[in-house]
């Protein structure tokens, strides 16, 4: 039905479709299809703008996220606590101060066998083990020398000397006063172990739990003296002569003479065990051997060289 006023006009379409009769309304021009396409294109645009700027900000925003993630990462692998493990005379905060590990570095960072070297380098120190346990935890397990003897030299300070030989810290007092004391034919220097001061050690280890080891005396002679090892004991004022070879028969026979209480023994003023089947008492030794060696004046009276007896 046709409004009225209207007028029809007849518009051909493409050649084979049948003629149409268009109404005013729908009639379309030229320019208005263009004004609809140049508003569909900037619609479009629009759009396109609006997705990449999204995108933008969400790769801008999960950027952000990773960067802070890794951030919070970090601090939760800060390295916060360490724990040292089996000392007990290595004072704690001087084993810390020595692994180089500071509070806050990256756990990964901390290198375990740089750790275990620098605290072997403590003076208390004979091995050492270092383990990362995430996620802000550094436990340092050490096992300390065990001093045996108190060593001196002829002109030295007294020194604690472990199984091998090794002086490594200077002798408290207390030291002096519950370990054997060592006279080294040699000066005793820091950190050099020798094969004397070993020798020393391993007469030390023997005498513990014996009733020799409190108030012992140790001395080494030097090669190729063949009384090798020599020892003095409260109760006694003799040398005893241990020489080389097995020790803890020589100190059980010791031990049994000292018990005995015999005039000849008390009186003697070396006693020679490095015979197997006797102990030979000397009451008198030739100039420049024990008298000598064990600092005795001329006399024949026993004076020690060391701390103590």
């Amino acid at each position: 039905m046709r409004l009225p006023g209207a007028k029809r006009r007849w518009c051909a379409s493409r050649p084979g479709d049948r003629n149409q009769w268009l109404e005013p309304a729908a009639r379309s021009t030229p320019r208005a299809s263009r004004r609809r396409m140049t508003r569909r294109a900037r619609i479009l645009l629009t759009c396109l703008a609006l997705a990449a700027a999204g995108l933008t900000g969400a790769l801008a925003i999960r950027s952000g996220l990773v960067r802070l993630g890794a951030s919070r990462l970090d601090e939760a692998l800060a390295l916060q606590t360490i724990s040292i493990e089996g000392n007990r005379r290595a004072n704690a905060a001087e084993l810390v101060a020595v692994s180089g590990l500071t509070a806050g570095m990256p756990l990964p960072d901390v290198d375990v066998d740089t750790v275990r070297a620098l605290v072997e380098t403590h003076p208390w120190v004979q091995r050492a083990r270092a383990v990362r346990v995430p996620p802000s935890v550094v436990i340092v397990s050490v096992v300390e020398r065990e001093p045996l003897v108190v060593a001196a030299g002829p002109d030295g300070p007294p020194w604690l000397v472990d199984a091998t030989g090794l002086p490594f810290t200077p002798a408290s007092p207390d030291d002096v006063a519950s370990l054997p004391w060592l006279v080294a034919p040699h000066a005793v220097t820091e950190r050099v172990a020798t094969t004397e001061l070993a020798r020393g050690a391993a007469l030390a280890l023997a005498l513990r739990g014996s009733t020799l080891f409190e108030g012992a005396e140790i001395h080494v002679a030097p090669p190729p003296d063949p009384d090798g090892l020599s020892l003095l004991v409260s109760g006694l004022r003799a040398r005893i002569v241990l020489g080389h070879g097995d020790l803890s028969e020589k100190l059980r026979r010791l031990e049994r003479l000292r018990a005995a209480a015999l005039p000849e023994t008390t009186d003697a003023l070396v006693i020679d065990l490095r015979f197997a089947d006797r102990a030979v008492l000397r009451s008198a030794t030739a100039p420049g051997l024990a008298q000598q060696a064990m600092g005795a004046p001329a006399n024949g009276a026993h004076v020690s060289t060391g701390r103590r007896l």
